[in-house]
């Protein structure tokens, strides 16, 4: 690419709403509590839901079921982690929560 010209991690469509260095009250609600809250909500209802498939349906065994869980929960970890090094050098506008 040429020294002119911007790529869309650069654009105006991906860089960040957020101006200023301190959180403010909405800002905190929304990514402390509001977004928490509905994704811990949601995973429940679809976990128990799954679960109940696989042990009714295809009559799999509680323990494999326990132990498929536990691992795939170890990988989600993993998978946080490294996603939040990736996104903490990341050097676009919109890498960082903060400016």
């Amino acid at each position: 690419m040429g020294a002119g010209k911007r790529d869309f991690r650069n654009g105006p469509l991906a860089s960040s709403a957020i101006k200023t260095e301190e959180v403010r009250m909405p800002e905190m609600l929304i990514g402390y509590f509001i977004g928490p809250f509905g994704a811990l909500l949601s995973s429940g209802i679809f976990t128990s839901i799954l679960q109940n498939y696989f042990t009714d349906v295809l009559q799999l065994n509680l323990a494999f079921l326990t132990t498929l869980q536990l691992f795939s929960t170890i990988l989600i970890v993993v998978a946080n982690l490294i996603v939040g090094q990736l996104i903490e050098r990341t050097k676009t506008m919109a890498g960082k929560a903060r400016p």
